[in-house]
């Protein structure tokens, strides 16, 4: 019997996957973009002062400069900087669904190459190598030919390379199970 498969923790998953993490990042940075957006709303009052000397005159200035237009609230960079949260947030819950949907099917995967491996092991190989055995001592009591032997050989090792093929397989399987899973342990 094949080994079992690794214990899937799906919330692990998602915290190992680096292209989860990516996104996260992209989503914290979309929220940072909507705050700079909303500072830039406000206008920037600025007060002016200083001293002048032209020809004699001492002058002394004073001033306050407001931005125009007065009323530019950057609303549509705010709107803009917001949708880009919203498609930043629906793109982690995609991702989420994504990788759930990975692991689900990589589970499944192994799983059905495991009861394949077992159901080869246990049945077709078993008796194969006993059919094997029998006729290699009844060709040596002189009780059938060697054709006979021969054809015993060869499906013995045509189930001897399924089964290698078979475990390849099934290791892989493990292999795609660990990349979903957010790579090695």
């Amino acid at each position: 019997m094949p080994p079992a498969p690794p214990a899937v923790d799906i919330g692990r998953a998602l915290e190992a996957r680096p292209d989860l993490h990516q996104a996260k990042q992209a989503v914290e940075q979309a929220r940072a973009n909507v705050l700079l957006q909303q500072a830039n709303a406000k206008p920037d009052v600025e007060v002016l002062g200083g001293y002048k000397r032209t020809v004699g005159f001492n002058t002394f200035m004073w001033g306050l400069q407001v931005p125009l237009p007065f009323f530019n609230k950057n609303q549509g960079n705010i709107a803009t900087a917001q949708s880009d949260v919203s498609a930043a947030e629906a793109h982690v819950r995609a991702m989420e669904v994504q990788i759930k949907g990975e692991v689900e099917m990589a589970m499944r995967d192994v799983e059905a190459r495991r009861q394949r491996l077992a159901s080869l092991v246990e049945g077709a190989l078993a008796r194969a190598q006993e059919s094997l055995t029998i006729a290699r001592a009844a060709y040596r009591e002189g009780g059938t030919d060697l054709l006979r032997l021969l054809e015993s050989e060869r499906i013995n090792i045509e189930l001897e390379i399924m089964n290698a093929r078979m475990r390849m397989e099934y290791r892989q399987s493990l292999v795609t199970l660990e990349t979903a899973l957010g790579g090695s342990r």
